[in-house]
């Protein structure tokens, strides 16, 4: 009975964030307060309370300055148009595929529930999309201006994290405060050898954008130590994904 219980503790502590809405308007001394380091004043709620991928998966969802987040990573197993993304566990077989996949962090679909699914780059870049309509796989600009209304990378970092699971290198809390409504839980990733990082220590994003070569994707990396950071990631790593409501006009 210990272990359920304790588990079931932990799942009900990581979903506090997602309950946390707050309604504000930022103004132009708010930003300036960020980009100086300043308190993040308020959390923005989305009146869309939710959306639904192509399994039924019901996804929150946050306004973090101009721009509606999901809030917990990606969960189909199918592209948007039905079609069935491989699920491949073998560290041979990750490590040698050229077309979409996911896998369930260190290939247990216990931790679906709270980490979503681990997705290849070449999942996100198949033109059947991951997606329900109106919505995307996050681009590396989406990125930039939700760092850039967090403060920038260095303040980011803490207002994106969640307020439990984070671990540092010696095993010390090293939780963010949440400020955002983001809600970035430490699910770990696959590297493109097929094995899997720590689960508290690290979580990582795939955005939807080229970075300067054919084989890399722009990704959104946070680590025990407060900075967010962007850079490029091989197709055959797996990474979480997060989605971004369209504007008119962009998408």
């Amino acid at each position: 009975m210990y272990l359920p219980i304790m588990k079931m503790y932990f799942l009900t502590i990581m979903a506090l964030p997602f309950l946390q809405w707050f309604v504000s308007d930022r103004s132009q001394s708010d930003i300036r307060g960020l980009h100086n380091g300043g308190q993040l004043s308020s959390v923005c709620a989305s009146p869309d309370t939710s959306i639904t991928d192509v399994d039924g998966n019901k996804y929150p969802v946050v306004t973090i300055g101009s721009q509606l987040w999901t809030v917990g990573n990606l969960r189909t197993s199918h592209y948007a148009n039905g079609d069935p993304i491989s699920n491949l566990e073998e560290v041979s077989d990750w490590s040698e595929s050229t077309t979409g996949a996911f896998c369930y962090y260190d290939n247990s679909t216990d931790n679906e529930s709270l980490y979503g699914k681990l997705y290849n780059g070449y999942a996100v870049v198949d033109p059947r999309g991951l997606a329900p309509r109106g919505w995307h796989v996050a681009t590396a600009d989406d990125v930039n201006r939700l760092l850039d209304f967090l403060g920038g990378p260095d303040y980011a970092g803490a207002r994106l994290k969640s307020v439990a699971g984070w671990k540092d290198g010696s095993g010390n809390d090293a939780n963010g405060n949440n400020n955002s409504g983001f809600a970035a839980i430490p699910a770990g990733y696959r590297r493109g050898n097929g094995t899997f990082m720590p689960d508290t220590n690290v979580a990582a994003w795939y955005t939807s954008s080229w970075h300067l070569k054919p084989t890399q994707l722009v990704a959104l990396t946070l680590q025990y130590d407060p900075p967010a950071s962007t850079g490029p990631t091989e197709l055959n790593f797996g990474y979480s994904i997060r989605l971004v409501k369209d504007v008119p006009g962009k998408h």
